[in-house]
Order: C-alpha cells, then structure tokens, then sequence
C-alpha cells in the first residue's frame, strides 16, 4: 500500500476583490531603462519616443548641447531636428514643451530655420502669441518672445505679426514681468515694430501705451535692457512732428528720467544713448521749455564742465546749437 493520504485543513478564500497574482504581474513589468547616449542622430531619434522620461531626458540634452555654441546649432539643423522639435512645442508634458521651446528659440537665430518660421508664419506667429498670453509659465514667454523677436527682425516677420494680432497690448503688459529676459524681449519686439510705419501706428496708438513703463527700465541693473529702453525711447522721440507723441513724453516726465540717468556716473557708457534723445527733444520748442523749467538746460550746460569725454562733449554742442534755435534756449544760455 502506497502513503495514506492525509487530509489537509481547507483553504479559506476572501470573497472580496479579487487578488492579483502578483508573481504573473511582476512578469509583465520592464525594468527601468537607462540609456547612455554617445551620439546625436541617437538622441533626435529618441525624441519621437512616447515614454515621457525619455523623451524629457533627450530634449533637455539637445538642449543644452545646442546651447553651447552656434556651430553647435547648425550641426542640429543638419540633421534636421527642427523636424523633430516643431511637434514638441505643443507636447502635454510642461517640462518637454520648455527644452523644445528653448532649443528652437536658439535656433530661429540660423536664417534657415527663421525661413522656415516665417514661412508658417499664419500658424506659428498666432500660437506664440497664445502662449505669450494665455500661459502661466514664465520660461514659456521667455522662450515664445524670443522667437516673436527674432522674427519681426524681418520685415516681412513685422508685417505677418501685425496682420495675425489684433493688437500689441501684449507687449506692454509683459515689460513688468519679474523675468528679466522677458522684459529684454519684450522691447526688443517693440523696437523692431517702431523700425516700420505701421508697426509704429500700431505701437503707439495701443491702449496700454505708457512711456513710463519704459522709463522704468533706465534703471535695470542690466545694461542690455537699459540699451534697449533707451533705444525705443530715441526713435519715438524723433518723431518731432507727432505732437501728441511729443506731448506725452513731456506728460510721463521723459526729460527728468533721462537728466536722472546722466547723474548716474556707472551708466557712462550709455549716455551717449540718453544724449541723443534729448537732443531730438531740443528739437520742439514747447519740449524746449519745459526743459528749462525743470533746469534741464543749466544742468546740461553743467555736465559739459563735468566731462572729459570727446565723444559726449560734441553731443552737449549738438544740443546746446539746438536750443540755440529757440528763443527759449537763447534767452537761459545768454543769462548763463
């Protein structure tokens, strides 16, 4: 006779959720991958990958190789990543939409690639815009505006930006941004609008129009966006014979921000900017006295004692013969 069989106590089973078998789930499972990436046509090809991590990991790679050089950029547009990149700019993940917005907005700098833009203009032009306006992410306007600037360094970028905006609030709006790069941006899209007729209709005669919010960035502890307010404020500045421009200035205290600037003695190098804009001021008689109220003229005549400069000693004639021809300006330097 073989072994009794021995009878074995019964097997209670939940009538619950049914339990999982967690040895056949584990079996289905792929541990995690990491991958080392030695060559670029590998990480392009890496950024049609669905998997989120991967698809972040070769974008921010990209990225930061392209950042490194232009020839770096142009190695990436040979082999044709913006094929790759223009899909990602709309991509549900945050994280990959900034890599691909950071990498294409380096690269709109080769012609190319700003070609290929402004080509698409009606569609790319209208979404950046939307980002700029509708997105909370302030990595996405930076990004966003430097592509809008870059373009409308073109006339016809201009021409495809005034016709797809209804208006350049926008704009305006932006210059508070706590961003930096922003604010840089910002104006340098301003300034390329001004550079065009209708752009410059456009500029100013926006609801949002305000110079002080300009005259504020004469102080920015950066010295491109300095340059760069300054340099918006000379070409509406010159526009003598727009007196309602000429008014406003006069309204928004443009004279005492720029004689504030020229007492500044660390921003010297850019007061030959903030001298020519007040030698196109000098230019309008009503500008001219309101100068001399405020003691613009003795103060000017006194910095030209307080220089050594050539360069800034010729611009203080150049606008001392100015005020020469009002009879204003005669009248302060004659007494002086």
């Amino acid at each position: 006779m073989g072994p009794k069989r021995v009878n074995e106590p019964k097997k209670y089973v939940s009538k619950g959720k049914e339990r999982v078998d967690r040895e056949q789930q584990t079996k289905n499972q792929f541990d995690p991958l990491y991958l080392e990436v030695k060559h670029l046509e590998t990480a392009i090809l890496l950024l049609q990958c669905e998997e989120k991590p991967i698809l972040l990991a070769a974008a921010a790679a990209l990225s930061k190789f392209g950042s490194k050089s232009q020839e770096n950029l142009e190695v990436l547009f040979d082999l044709e990543i913006v094929n790759n990149i223009i899909p990602l700019i709309k991509h549900e993940d945050l994280f990959t939409r900034r890599f691909a917005a950071k990498l294409l907005a380096e690269m709109i700098a080769i012609p190319n690639v700003r070609n290929f833009i402004l080509e698409s203009s009606e569609y790319y032009i209208p979404y950046f815009i939307k980002v700029v306006i509708h997105e909370n992410d302030i990595f996405l306007h930076e990004f966003s505006l430097l592509i809008l600037a870059e373009i409308t360094k073109d006339i016809f970028g201009v021409a495809q930006l005034l016709k797809q905006s209804s208006d350049v609030d926008f704009l305006f709006e932006k210059l508070y941004s706590p961003d930096p790069d922003v604010k840089k941006n910002t104006l340098q899209i301003i300034y390329n609008l001004l550079q065009d007729p209708l752009g410059a209709e456009k500029i100013i005669e926006t609801k949002d129009f305000n110079l002080e919010q300009v005259y504020e960035l004469f102080n920015s502890p950066y010295g491109e966006i300095q340059k760069l307010a300054l340099d918006v404020i000379t070409d509406l500045v010159r526009r003598n014979q727009d007196e309602r421009l000429q008014e406003h200035f006069r309204r928004t205290k443009g004279l005492e921000a720029l004689l504030k600037f020229l007492d500044n003695i660390e921003w010297l190098d850019l007061h030959t900017n903030a001298l020519w804009i007040l030698r196109f001021a000098c230019d309008n008689p009503t500008t001219v006295e309101q100068f001399n109220d405020i003691g613009g003229i003795k103060q000017i005549l006194k910095y030209i004692e307080d220089t050594l400069h050539s360069k800034l000693f010729k611009q203080i004639l150049d606008i001392a013969v100015c005020l020469s021809h009002t009879s204003r300006g005669r009248k302060v330097m004659h007494i002086i």
